[in-house]
């Protein structure tokens, strides 16, 4: 399974932008979250938002269910689960027609 360091790369290299500078241990930075609402022109506003909220947001933008018990931890961070939608979501918005033979974040 990969880390969630690795997870944020590939939405990164989805975006075709460099990924943002992980910050210590298993902790996503909030920049990636902000990039992919930047690069996809989303019309959600991150600076009022918590990584959770902020990750939920792109993953509705994408018509795709959320789970505050699966996709977020405590501490105010997003679980590989969650990454993985929010991969799914960038995927989908991007306008990827072939979605469904697209392999998931957590399959690399």
């Amino acid at each position: 399974m990969p880390t969630k360091e690795q997870m944020v790369g590939q939405i990164a290299d989805r975006l075709g932008v460099e990924p943002p500078r992980m910050s210590s241990g298993s902790t996503e930075p909030k920049r990636i979250f902000e990039m992919i609402v930047e690069e996809l022109g989303l019309a959600i506003e991150p600076d009022k938002l918590t990584k959770p909220n902020l990750a939920h947001q792109i993953v509705q933008a994408a018509d795709l269910q959320w789970s505050v018990v699966t996709c977020e931890s405590s501490g105010g961070t997003v679980t590989r689960i969650g990454l993985d939608l929010v991969w799914q979501s960038v995927v989908i918005l991007m306008g990827d027609s072939d979605f469904s033979h697209e392999t998931t974040a957590l399959d690399t």
